[in-house]
């Protein structure tokens, strides 16, 4: 005798989205869209799940922890049974909510937390997500400075003190070091701390003309107004940042909740890479950035534009693992629980808006990055290349540099020569040491 499994009606996921706080941002209001575009793109679909509707049940972390395990605790509690949770933003946010999951035993599935730690199973054992981990990302960057012949140089680093910043800039120097890099200074701050003007000051002192940073973008901002005060920006320096800083949110200000753009301070990152998890691509990509721009922005905020952050083409396809994790269980006639799901999970593998979407043994992302470069053409990062673990692809001719040229600058470091100018008719000095202008 089989009993069929009762198919349900409905499934309700839970969302723990980044609305404000440190992540509060219009590139972060994308990824809580991209999810419900999707919840509705399922809903809608006789293909998939026809006999049941996903509902989506989301809330604002704040970017906080106490706040993260606070809506989750009240969402999983107080109305019908959730079956799993995507989010949260921050690796932070993720690491505190993961505990309390695996206690209820919910798979979680993040769209952007990318902290190493998050990897080990013992301690995050219903954790996954559809980004790799910043050990992948850390490679990525040592690579990337290789690749542009900067391996050569002292560099400098500088992160922020908490999961996302210090786990990620050990990731980068175990990797520079394997390769013989010279990482002579990493510096640290408390996420927030405004004056940072100690830390930059030991980043010039290392006189280094390569500096690798990870940390969030609103600290970054900090970083940046200091790195212009103290003159270690411009041409004789390159700036590489994590997906935490390579955005546009790095170009604005924020107090009280208000945003400023600076263009003083997006002046002085022009010419600077980035890395991120690699976003959208493919047909099914095309397809959706059609509807995306045909989106009212006031309904979906963030959309209503011909493209779309990572992070939020990544949203998008998780709930489609989802949809597809719990299509499994209902034609296996399996019951749908949070252990059967999680096995699910890990077994989905298919093609997304954001190419093969699959889990590894440590319920990671398989690895890809985009490499990303501020041309100053436009307020946003754009791709020029891509990176994976066998290969890493550069579009050079395209590439802006700081000097506003695409030829790579000569970090070498010279000490400075001072010369005649004709032209001034007095004595001036060359603090590069590279070249005079007669």
């Amino acid at each position: 005798l089989i009993v069929q499994a009762q198919v349900p009606s409905e499934v309700t996921l839970l969302g723990l989205f980044a609305q404000t706080g440190a992540f509060g941002s219009p590139d972060q209001f994308e990824w809580l869209s991209a999810a419900r575009v999707a919840v509705e793109n399922v809903n809608a679909d006789p293909d998939i799940l026809p006999n049941t509707q996903i509902l989506l049940d989301y809330s604002d972390t704040q970017t906080l922890e106490i706040v993260g395990v606070g809506n989750y605790l009240e969402q999983v509690n107080n109305s019908g049974p959730r079956i799993g949770v995507i989010g949260a933003s921050s690796s932070k946010v993720c690491a505190a909510v993961s505990f309390v999951t695996s206690w209820y035993e919910l798979p979680m599935v993040s769209f952007s937390c990318t902290s190493p730690s998050l990897s080990d199973k013992t301690n995050h054992p219903y954790f996954l997500r559809g980004v790799p981990p910043d050990t992948a990302q850390g490679r990525a960057l040592a690579d990337l400075l290789e690749y542009f012949e900067f391996d050569g140089l002292d560099i400098a680093a500088i992160s922020t003190a908490d999961e996302y910043g210090a786990r990620g800039i050990e990731a980068f120097r175990n990797a520079a070091v394997a390769k013989g890099m010279n990482v002579v200074r990493v510096e640290q701050f408390v996420t927030g701390t405004l004056d940072v003007s100690s830390q930059v000051q030991s980043l010039k002192d290392s006189e280094s003309r390569v500096f690798v940073s990870f940390m969030l973008a609103s600290d970054y901002y900090s970083v940046v107004k200091e790195a212009i005060a103290q003159e270690i920006v411009g041409d004789r320096y390159v700036w590489f940042c994590a997906d935490g800083c390579a955005t546009s949110d790095s170009f604005y200000s924020v107090t009280d909740g208000e945003r400023e753009y600076d263009q003083e301070v997006y002046d002085a990152m022009v010419g600077s890479f980035g890395t991120t998890p690699a976003g959208g691509r493919g047909p099914q990509y095309e397809a959706l950035l059609v509807q995306w721009e045909q989106l009212d922005p006031e309904e979906y905020p963030g959309a209503g534009k011909s493209f779309m952050h990572p992070f939020a083409a990544v949203s998008y396809d998780i709930i489609f693992a989802y949809a597809y994790a719990i299509e499994s269980l209902i034609d296996e006639n399996i019951e749908i629980n949070g252990n059967t799901l999680l096995t699910s999970l890990n077994q989905t593998e298919f093609e997304g808006v954001t190419g093969l979407f699959k889990f590894d043994v440590f319920g990671d992302r398989i690895p890809e990055y985009d490499i990303l470069n501020l041309s100053g053409d436009s307020q946003q990062f754009a791709t020029v290349g891509l990176w994976n673990e066998d290969d890493i692809e550069v579009e050079d001719d395209i590439l802006v540099w700081p000097d506003g040229t695409n030829i790579p600058p000569d970090l070498e470091p010279r000490d400075p020569r001072d010369y005649w100018s004709c032209h001034d008719k007095k004595m001036k000095t060359d603090e590069s040491g590279k070249s005079v202008t007669l």
